[in-house]
């Protein structure tokens, strides 16, 4: 992870070819900076989306966090092998039982509105995040910490486990031993804020945060830019860049030709453009890339609800779609077929899975033993989606064709605004719905 500038790119696939423009300022976005680069110059990035916050406490999109990351800090990060590292907290140690966590804070760190960062402000970022009003992506995961489950019920005033030991050093107290609590403090929506900038004003906060990471706030203009500017207290050194803009909206395709022309440093190669990139002369004056992404393209159903609580259905679904013609076919985006919700590169990561190939005379067999045969009296299914890519159309009409194969009828809607990248989805009994999830806490 570079300490100037913490890239985050955008999830979907789990592998992308991104071209980033060969100039001075580049030396910021690689992992290895240039010993001879220079401090200046402005980055521009796109956003395909508004982030719905970034308030980190409720960041769930890869939009939130791609710009919150650049905005806050917490405890400890991650290195380019996952591992955590030290990020505020300078070191810490656990007892013996793993029960209790203490952290030394790093001395000088200071909020974007020139406040030194304490052992306080963590208890109260914690302490937050376990509030009952509107719980965030890491309130489970904190319930662990003792009396946690008192403050949220609303018979303690505060958390036991949460302590301020002195200005610098902060105590975690768990009930039971949590081996991935690092990992769970290293995420975006485990950063510090100052209670100051937030008590009272929570929705006005997500809209003007203040933290303590290498950039601040500028200025966000819905649907059009988000600008930030360096942060010269920045406690790992200011960043070598002045300014990111994250411009707002737009396909990939947009993105494609927006970089082409000069206006942004940094795009993703879209569907059907790989091959072309990695052939064309015209191209080798970029730098390309083809990075692994922890993230995952699902299509989600209620399985409690019937049909899809039979298990043969589900399996039926699984072997009548042909995974392997729509992400080589028609996405082709460098990704690969799944097969399994871990995706390689993840520690847990299972290359000898049991895959479902496709299988159309599997299929229907078994959507006749679960009482459908050629699916008759399947009701019909509604397949929804927000995907701006060229390919999406193409991929969606492929389940459609399909799962028609099979006797289901499918109903293709989008939505017009992003769905979230979440590790869930409720839908109604007959909903689907194509998702991202980006990988939240390393394992």
């Amino acid at each position: 992870m570079s300490k100037l500038l913490r890239l985050m790119w955008p999830a979907m696939v789990w592998c992308c070819w991104l071209l980033i423009h060969n100039t001075a300022g580049m030396a910021v976005a690689l992992e290895k900076p240039n010993p001879g680069a220079k401090f200046g110059g402005i980055y521009h990035r796109m956003l395909v989306s508004n982030p719905p916050t970034l308030d980190p406490a409720f960041v769930v999109s890869i939009y939130s966090r791609s710009v919150a990351t650049q905005l806050f800090d917490g405890l400890v990060q991650f290195d380019a092998l996952l591992n955590p590292v030290p990020a505020i907290a300078e070191f810490w140690e656990a007892s013996r039982d793993g029960r209790t966590w203490t952290f030394t804070l790093r001395h000088g760190v200071r909020f974007h509105n020139g406040r030194e960062v304490t052992a306080d402000d963590f208890v109260y970022s914690f302490t937050r995040l376990l509030g009952t009003k509107k719980p965030g992506p890491l309130t489970d995961f904190l319930r662990r910490i003792k009396g946690a489950s008192d403050f949220m019920q609303g018979t303690s005033q505060s958390v036991e486990g949460l302590k301020m030991v002195d200005r610098y050093t902060l105590q975690i107290a768990l009930d039971e031993p949590f081996a991935p609590l690092l990992a769970v403090l290293g995420m975006a929506n485990a950063a510090v804020v100052p209670r100051e900038e937030v008590e009272g004003k929570e929705d006005h906060f997500g809209r003007a945060p203040v933290g303590t990471g290498p950039f601040k706030l500028v200025r966000w203009e819905p649907d059009k830019e988000i600008v930030l500017e360096a942060n010269d207290w920045y406690y790992e050194g200011r960043p070598f860049l002045d300014t990111v803009i994250f411009k707002i909206g737009g396909t990939y395709e947009e993105m494609f030709d927006e970089f082409l022309k000069g206006n942004l440093e940094e795009t993703l190669i879209p569907s059907g453009k790989t091959e072309e990139v990695r052939i064309d002369p015209q191209y080798r004056q970029y730098q390309r890339f083809r990075k692994p992404t922890l993230s995952l393209l699902y299509i989600g159903f209620n399985t409690r609800l019937k049909p899809f609580d039979d298990v043969r259905v589900r399996r039926a679904f699984k072997y009548a779609v042909n995974k392997e013609r729509i992400v080589l076919e028609i996405t082709k985006m460098g990704t690969i077929p799944a097969n399994g919700v871990l995706p390689p590169g993840m520690p847990g990561h299972d290359p000898e899975l049991k895959r479902y190939y496709y299988d159309p005379d599997k299929a229907k067999q078994l959507l006749a033993e679960a009482g459908y045969p050629n699916g008759a009296g399947f009701p019909v299914v509604q397949l929804w989606a927000s995907s701006k890519a060229e390919s999406t159309p193409a991929e969606l009409e492929a389940y459609q064709e399909y799962l028609a194969k099979i006797g289901v009828k499918v109903e293709i809607h989008y939505e017009s605004s992003p769905i979230p990248m979440t590790f869930s989805r409720v839908c109604s009994p007959l909903e689907g719905r194509a998702i991202g999830r980006s990988t939240g806490i390393p394992k």
